[in-house]
């Protein structure tokens, strides 16, 4: 297997998903009081559907994807937004698709994912999404665009020992590049570590999703690799975590499964911002399948009460 980058030496990509891995569970075990696994027991509670929020509650909401609902960097996670809210988001990142062509290195696209959505019930997140590929090739350049929307229901909330639960679809129509149907499942659990401390939670997510798209036979333009091994559909499984400092400042990391196309094992890692007064930023590095090195992830976001 490949290096992640040449700075990694000889760290396999794997090996810095498990320090990644390892990161995360030495947090938590070094920060979870068994206090807080009391007060988790004590709160169960008989699961509920479609529950109201009832007071202060997130779940496991982030911020804009590369896939388009809101979540970690790449994928969606399972919180839903409250009840009479408004949100716009946007985020921009750079990607240079690994090529069988001489000039390869020069080939590259500047990638932007928007969104606006409603929480029609508190369980409940319909909106729109739009995606632009902005292709750069010397003199070559080409602009692609795509639009489409997005529901996300959430089934059960994060309570006592029941883990959030939420299924969603989406899709985009536009250009054959872009054109997907998803459906989606995600799940997560927090866990309590300190009220005022230096660490406040634990979050971990789960999530899968399968989508459907054109083929390579049905493409007019295969330059890079990834299309010319691209198939008509696919499933992808998802894993991450956050831990959440103060200031609502969350550190994020996720790993995913590859899909139909991809040359390298999907991952991301950054600080997500979620002010209560709803103003959200992203700042990640994630390496998609389709190139060999990582990229910078900026994505901002404000909400409407």
């Amino acid at each position: 297997m490949r290096n992640i980058t040449s700075t990694l030496g000889a760290v396999s990509e794997w090996s810095f998903l498990w320090i990644i891995a390892l990161a995360f569970g030495t947090g938590v075990g070094c920060w979870l009081p068994s206090s807080a696994l009391a007060a988790e027991a004590a709160s169960a509670t008989t699961p509920t559907l479609f529950a109201s929020n009832d007071g202060p509650y997130t779940g496991g909401r982030g911020l804009i994807t590369a896939s388009g609902p809101t979540g970690m960097f790449l994928n969606p996670t399972s919180g839903t937004l409250t009840k009479g809210s408004i949100t716009a988001q946007v985020f921009g990142t750079v990607i240079k698709p690994i090529s069988a062509l001489p000039n390869a290195g020069k080939d590259q696209f500047s990638y932007y994912n928007g969104l606006a959505s409603y929480g029609v019930t508190d369980w409940l997140e319909v909106g729109g999404l739009a995606q632009l590929a902005d292709r750069s090739n010397n003199n070559d350049q080409q602009s692609v665009m795509a639009g489409g929307g997005f529901a996300r229901v959430r089934v059960l909330k994060d309570q006592g020992w029941v883990p959030e639960l939420s299924f969603g679809g989406m899709f985009f129509e536009g250009n054959e590049l872009l054109d997907r149907r998803t459906l989606f499942l995600a799940t997560s659990k927090r866990v309590a570590i300190s009220d005022n401390g230096p660490i406040r939670g634990f979050r971990l997510h789960l999530g899968g999703r399968h989508f459907w798209q054109k083929d390579r036979t049905e493409l007019t333009f295969r330059n890079w690799q990834f299309l010319r091994q691209r198939g008509d559909e696919d499933t992808v499984g998802y894993v991450g975590g956050e831990l959440e400092f103060p200031k609502n400042i969350f550190l994020v990391s996720e790993v995913q499964t590859k899909e139909t196309g991809d040359q390298r094992v999907p991952f991301s890692v950054g600080l997500q911002l979620r002010h209560p007064d709803g103003f959200g930023l992203s700042v990640a590095l994630l390496r998609p399948g389709l190139q060999e090195g990582m990229t910078a992830y900026i994505g901002i976001g404000i909400n409407f009460y």
